[in-house]
C-alpha cells in the first residue's frame, strides 16, 4: 500500500512539474529564444508548441486532478469539515479553486490558439490585429496560469508542513 501511495504522490507532483515547469520554460526561454523571429516564424513556432504542448499540459491536468482526488479521497480530506474547518483544508480547498481557474484558461488558450490556426490556414492575408490580439490573449492566459500554479506549489508545501488533519 505505501508504494501505491508513493506512486499516486510521484505522478501527482510530476503533473505540476510538467504543467507549471512546461508554462515557465515558454514563458521565460522559448519567448526570449524566439524574439528574433519575424512575425510570420513566431506564429509558426507557437502554433507547433501549442500543438505539442497542448495534449501534454492536459493530460497533466488530468493526473493532477485524478491523484489529488484519489490522494484526499484516502486521507479523509474531501469532507466540508476538513475543507473548511482546517488550515490544511482551506489551503486544499485553494488549490481546487485555482486548478478550476488555470483549467478554465487554458480552455480559453486552446480555443484562441485554434482559431489563430484557422486564421493561419484561410486564402488571402489573415487579420494582423486579430493574430496580434490573440497572440497577446495567449500569453496573458498563459502568464496567469504561471502564476497561479506557482501559488498553489506554495500552498501544496505549505501544506505539507502542517501535516493532514
Amino acid at each position: 500500500m505505501l508504494f501505491v501511495g508513493v506512486a499516486i504522490g510521484w505522478i501527482h507532483i510530476m503533473g505540476a512539474v510538467v504543467a507549471v515547469g512546461g508554462s515557465f520554460f515558454i514563458n521565460f526561454v522559448l519567448k526570449k529564444a524566439s524574439a528574433h523571429l519575424s512575425p510570420p516564424e513566431l506564429g509558426k513556432l507557437n502554433q507547433s508548441v501549442g500543438a505539442a504542448f497542448g495534449p501534454v499540459v492536459w493530460i497533466a491536468t488530468v493526473l493532477i486532478i485524478l491523484t489529488g482526488v484519489i490522494r484526499a479521497g484516502a486521507l479523509g480530506l474531501l469532507s466540508p469539515s476538513v475543507l473548511l474547518g482546517s488550515t490544511y483544508g482551506n489551503l486544499l480547498l485553494a488549490k481546487m479553486v485555482l486548478l478550476a481557474i488555470i483549467i478554465f484558461n487554458t480552455v480559453n488558450i486552446t480555443r484562441t490558439g485554434l482559431r489563430l490556426a484557422t486564421l493561419a490556414t484561410t486564402d488571402g492575408v489573415p487579420d494582423a490585429g486579430l493574430i496580434s490580439k490573440g497572440h497577446s490573449r495567449i500569453k496573458a492566459l498563459g502568464m496567469t496560469n504561471l502564476a497561479l500554479g506557482s501559488i498553489a506549489i506554495v500552498f501544496a508545501v505549505s501544506m505539507r508542513f502542517l501535516g493532514a488533519p
